[in-house]
């Protein structure tokens, strides 16, 4: 008693260049990003007309889901198709 007690924690973490971009992976991991699957799936030929008919009569509107996937995923020279 009277004495101040400490207690000593260790600590163990993983860490690599660009860890703190969520965009960046550990080295060697190459799994696809969601802009990734997105661009993907949005491109041309993807999706069948038919189906594509059948999102904009849900109340899909691709046109501007493409255009939303090129502002924040696509690499500047590269777009989805018509928007």
């Amino acid at each position: 008693r009277g004495s101040l007690f400490t207690r000593e924690e260790i600590a163990t973490a993983a860490v690599w260049a660009g860890g703190n971009d969520s965009r960046s992976l550990p080295h060697g991991d190459v799994r696809p990003t969601w802009c990734d699957v997105l661009t993907c799936l949005l491109e041309e030929g993807v999706l069948s007309s038919r189906f594509q008919e059948r999102l904009e009569g849900e109340g899909v509107d691709l046109a501007a889901l493409r255009g939303c996937v090129d502002q924040h995923c696509a690499d500047p020279g590269k777009r989805l198709g018509p928007h």
